[in-house]
Order: C-alpha cells, then structure tokens, then sequence
C-alpha cells in the first residue's frame, strides 16, 4: 500500500485541525480559543462526532492509523462509498475497556479518567473490502471517525498506486447543537463492562444527527457536546443571529428523561445538601422546555420569522422510555437513535419542514417505540421532533463555528485551517 502524506487529508464536520509532531487532531471547537471553554466541554469538543475523512479514489482497500488520547473508551469507524454504506471497525468487540478508579468516579470523576491507562496507544483501522475488486473507477470515500474520544491521525494508506483527489461536498451544510445526546455518547462510553445499559449510538454514522442528516442528503457538522444549559437562551440566539440574520433556526428543547429529571433538579443532587431540594439555578426538564418555548414565541413576535421552537418529547417521549429505548435512564439506545434522526429528518426536511422543506417525501406510518425497541425498522417514522439543550459554555464556539462554516470552503486539511 501508498503511505498518503497527511497534508493531503480532508477532514468534514470539523471546526479546525491542531498539528501534533506525529500527525493532525481534528477538533469540534476553534483549537486556538481551548484554554476559553470549561474543561468539559473540550473534552466532548475533542471526540470527533460526525468527522470524516471524504476523498475521492480509485482505491479498493485504505488503512488508517491513529493514537487514541482516551484509553478508556473502545474506539469504532465507519466507512461508506459514493454514499453507501460498506463496513463498521471496532476495536476489540469482545473485550470491554474497564475505567481505572472507578470507585473514586463520583468525586473525582476527570482525575480518575485521566488515570484510566496511559494515553497515545496506537489503533490500526483496515477496511479490505472497500470497493469492488474488478472496479477501478473513482468512487467517493467517507471515513467516519469515532465518537468515543479524541484522537490523533497519524497514518493513511491507499492501494499502491491508487488515485486520491478532494471530494467537496456540494449538499447543504447543516449545523447542530445539543448535549451528548446530539454527540451520541452515553455512559456506556466510559463504563464499559457486563452490565453497563447501552446509552451509545450503534457507530459513529448512525447518531441520530447522522441518520437524520444521511436521510434529508445534508453535510453535518454536529456541535453536539455535554449537558450544559444556559439560562442567556436570548443572548444565545441574537449571538448567532447577529451573524446569520436569514438562517432558518430550530430550537430544539430537551428530550424526556427519568422521573427525577423531569421533576427534580438534576444538579441539585450533586451540589444541593438537601437532595430534595428544587434549586431555581438548575431548571429541569420540564422547565427547560417552557422556557426555550417562551423566548423562541418572544422573537416570534419581534419580527423573526426564521426561527421555530419544537418540543423534544416529540422526538423521543415517555413511551419511547416506557419501550426500554432508554436503558440507562437518560441516553436513547442505539436503536433509539436511529428511531430519533428518522423523526427529526421528517421534522425539519419533510414536506413541511421548518429547516429545508420538502427535502424528503411524506413519511408512512411513525414506527412504534415497541416495534422500535423488540426490532429496528429502517422505514421513515411519521413527523416528530429533535433536542438540543442550548450552552452557556457552548454559545461561542457554535457562533464561530458557524462563521467558519459560512465561508466558501468547509473542509479542512491536514496541513491546518480551512481549504481556500
């Protein structure tokens, strides 16, 4: 095989690229602005949800190599072809990663992830099959990168004398922002083992942004991070619509979750002493979605007619939990997921949507969260809607992010920045 040098790499659905001595990170986030943003986020910010390598080649076999900088987590790939999905990668399926510490996760949840093993072990990703033998004519690859950590590419190779040429993406660029939900990581990302209720996407293409953005012929590039709220819902909105004063908006308030979520504070039963407590700094469930519902109504009536509010319970509801599409009592299963990209792409893509309508053909009939939870279906469910808790510490990293989306390129090379 060719060794391909990695400035000739294109990454989609980053935000930058940070060179490392041995290869090139991709980032959700302005890799020059790290130090500004809480130390959790850039930890979510690090794992490359929806990234891919696109190329266009003539090869039938590619080789990938990259340091995982998170030991702690199984790491998984995904390849497709002119749009077809071909084969998933996944780092030692029967043999679950085990958290070093884990007695000390509740207090000292980042130190004891920091000890989980020594970080840079090196991963081998080969797919042999990714092209018919007997075709040589140039196909368009997406490598989809895991979501699981972040990581650092250091290695690429293409069949010996293979063609490699820029792929642009010529579909609509769409922009998501949410929590790990929207990321597509639960808990099981960190504490794998017998036992641990799946909370994750099926792999990295099939997040429910992914499936929704595949159906509705999108290009993703999801800002989807961990759980942060912020009670500036219109500081964040005129933020964003400051620099976009057309861009058709969809807010997207919090999915359903457990009992004490819904009710309770969620926060308050870690930092609150009484643990009955409602502390007023940490809204729940029910109370996000009021709120989100009020200020998008508020713009409404002063003038913007771009944007629109639509509630998460539509998206993934007390009967999608009451089907065990929840096993770990707050991230969807994989199948889940799915059941959620389908609905939102009918949502904002369908022939009424409210981000581009009329990009997908009416929905039969919405597929049951009991027929979801015993055997996925791959039909288009009926109308529903999506989450996407807005971020005090997200705010400016979605406001740049979309800056640097809106210039003509929106692939980033290897060698650093985005492609003039």
């Amino acid at each position: 095989m060719r060794d391909v040098p990695l400035e000739d790499l294109h990454f989609d659905g980053c935000v930058s690229t940070q060179q490392h001595p041995d290869g090139v990170q991709p980032w959700r986030l302005p890799v020059k602005d790290v130090e500004l943003f809480h130390p959790d986020l850039v930890r979510s910010a690090g794992g490359a949800s929806g990234v891919r390598i696109r190329f266009r080649s003539d090869t039938g076999s590619l080789r990938l190599r990259v340091r995982r900088l998170r030991t702690y987590c199984r790491y998984d790939y995904d390849l497709f072809v002119d749009g077809a999905f071909v084969a998933s990668h996944v780092e030692d399926p029967e043999h679950p990663i085990a958290l070093a510490g884990l007695s000390e996760v509740p207090l000292r949840f980042p130190e004891a992830m920091a000890r989980a093993g020594d970080e840079g072990s090196e991963l081998m990703i080969t797919f042999g099959d990714a092209a018919p033998a007997a075709s040589r004519e140039e196909r368009v690859f997406e490598l989809w990168l895991s979501t699981a950590g972040p990581q650092v590419v250091n290695g690429f190779w293409l069949d010996e004398g293979a063609s490699l040429a820029p792929a642009p993406d010529p579909r609509p660029l769409w922009v998501t922002h949410g929590s790990s939900i929207s990321h597509g990581t639960g808990f099981d990302a960190i504490f794998s083992g017998p036992g641990c209720p799946a909370g994750s996407a099926r792999s990295p293409s099939r997040s429910w942004p992914a499936v929704a953005a595949r159906e509705a012929g999108l290009n993703l590039l999801n800002l989807g991070y961990s759980g942060h709220f912020a009670q500036a819902a219109l500081g964040f909105l005129a933020t964003v619509r400051d620099g976009h004063p057309t861009v058709p908006l969809l807010v997207l308030s919090p999915v359903h979750g457990s009992g004490w979520r819904e009710d309770g504070s969620c926060s308050a039963l870690i930092v609150a002493p009484d643990r009955e407590a409602v502390d007023p700094r940490y809204p729940t469930l029910s109370q996000m979605r009021a709120e989100l519902e009020r200020v998008v109504g508020l713009l409404q009536r002063r003038g913007d007619d771009r944007i629109a509010y639509a509630s998460g319970l539509d998206l993934f509801g007390p009967d999608d939990f009451a089907a065990g599409l929840a096993p770990d009592q707050l991230h969807p299963s994989p199948d889940g997921y799915e059941l959620m990209g389908q609905r939102f792409a009918q949502l904002a893509f369908g022939p009424r949507g409210r981000l581009l309508p009329g990009r997908l053909p009416p929905a039969p009939t919405a597929v049951p969260a009991k027929a979801a939870a015993g055997a996925w279906r791959t039909s288009s469910s009926g109308a529903a809607v999506a989450t996407a808790a807005l971020g005090r510490r997200g705010f400016r990293c979605l406001a740049e992010a979309l800056s640097l989306a809106s210039r003509r390129s929106r692939v980033h090379r290897a060698g650093g920045g985005p492609r003039a």
